[in-house]
């Protein structure tokens, strides 16, 4: 959704600032602040499409930034980052042991990768991508037992509105290596989430969800295609519909 303006004046308030006024011409992204913050439209108030005369258009802005959660902030997920990159969101990389110091109202979402973290309860309630096998509970995408994990000696699909789709560019790490894998959801495990992608019958896999959003309180989104050097097209288009999900008001 992009609104179009010749030269409104826009007062806006920026994570918790004091208020200003732009004279600009406006397309739906300002700068502000610390960086680009992104406009929600649904509290865009006034005839914004009216572009014969000036107007006082009072919107809301959000922050951009993502929290990415690493045991090792200097070891992040470069395809993860790539892809926020991509939809012009920042990221903060924040230490394990940093997040009970860490202020998440700077932060539009929590993302969390696969690894095992000692403080994930101190993460508050709020919108979470979770790309990770450990936490689905925590997040409410499972109400029993475990995610599972999937790898084959073939590339690895999955079915999206009953068309299959390749995920990954190859079917192991390496030549002679070990295969690539998937996280998914049994069906008997999930909570009250909306399924996005399954996983495909004959690839020695139970029924279950390989993306699943949640809108229980907060948009989450599971996304258990973690090998993100590895994705093809469709299944980054894939992740960025799932950040889409969780980051949009």
């Amino acid at each position: 959704f992009m609104i179009s303006l010749i030269s409104a004046f826009l007062r806006m308030v920026i994570g918790g600032l004091s208020w200003f006024t732009l004279d600009v011409p406006f397309t739906g992204i300002v700068v502000g602040g610390s960086g680009y913050w992104i406009i929600n439209p649904s509290v865009v108030q006034g005839n914004v499409f009216a572009l014969s005369q000036t107007q006082n258009v009072t919107v809301t802005v959000l922050p951009d930034k993502i929290a990415y959660i690493l045991k090792n902030p200097e070891k992040p997920d470069k395809g993860f980052l790539q892809a926020f990159n991509e939809m012009n969101l920042r990221v903060d990389l924040i230490d394990d042991n940093n997040i009970k110091s860490t202020n998440f109202s700077d932060y539009r979402a929590v993302f969390i990768g696969d690894q095992s973290l000692k403080n994930i309860k101190y993460i508050p309630e709020m919108p979470t991508i979770l790309a990770n096998k450990y936490y689905a509970k925590n997040f409410g995408f499972i109400v029993k037992g475990t995610i599972t994990q999937l790898a084959s000696n073939f590339i690895l699909r999955v079915n999206e509105d009953s068309e299959k789709i390749g995920i990954y560019n190859k079917s192991s790490f390496r030549l002679g290596g070990p295969n690539l894998f998937y996280y998914y959801i049994p069906y008997k495990n999930k909570a009250n989430v909306t399924v996005i992608a399954t996983t495909i019958d004959g690839q020695k896999s139970k029924p279950g969800s390989v993306v699943a959003y949640s809108s229980d309180g907060n948009n989450k989104c599971f996304f258990g295609i973690i090998k993100a050097q590895f994705w093809t097209v469709e299944a980054k288009d894939l992740f960025k519909d799932c950040v889409d999900f969780v980051v949009k008001p």
